[in-house]
C-alpha cells in the first residue's frame, strides 16, 4: 500500500468518524424542535375549553403550562386545557434529556360570549 493511499484512507476515516461524532453529540447542543398547530397567537375563544396541539421531535419532556403531557409515536400531541375567562398565556416547553429546552408561548383571550366585533 502506497503512503499516499494510506494517508488518503486515514483522512477519509477521520472525516467519517468526526461526522459521526458531531451527529451523535447534537443532543448536547441543540434544543428539540417544537411546532404548535393550535391555538393561533391572539386567538379568541367563547368556551373556556381550549385545545393545544402540535408536534415535537427529540423531546424527552413536554409540558403545557407546567403540566407534563405525552406524545404519540410520531411526536404529535393534543391536550385540552380549561382556561379562566380573560387573557391567558399558554406555555409549551420541550426539553431534551440533556437539559436543552425550547419554549413557545401563545396569548389567547377567553370571553365566554360573542363580542360586538364577532357579530359584524
Amino acid at each position: 500500500m502506497s503512503p499516499l493511499f494510506r494517508n488518503f484512507l486515514f483522512v477519509i476515516l477521520g472525516l467519517i468518524f468526526t461526522g459521526y461524532l458531531v451527529f451523535q453529540l447534537r443532543g448536547f447542543f441543540l434544543a428539540p424542535s417544537l411546532s404548535l398547530f393550535e391555538p393561533a397567537q391572539g386567538s379568541h375563544f367563547y368556551s373556556s375549553r381550549v385545545i393545544v396541539s402540535g408536534k415535537t421531535v427529540d423531546a424527552a419532556l413536554l409540558t403545557v403550562n407546567g403540566r407534563r403531557i405525552f406524545t404519540d409515536e410520531k411526536g404529535n400531541f393534543e391536550e385540552e386545557l380549561v382556561l379562566p375567562y380573560g387573557l391567558n398565556v399558554i406555555s409549551v416547553s420541550a426539553e431534551r434529556k440533556f437539559g436543552k429546552r425550547f419554549t413557545d408561548e401563545r396569548i389567547v383571550y377567553v370571553t365566554g360570549y360573542p363580542t360586538e366585533e364577532d357579530e359584524k
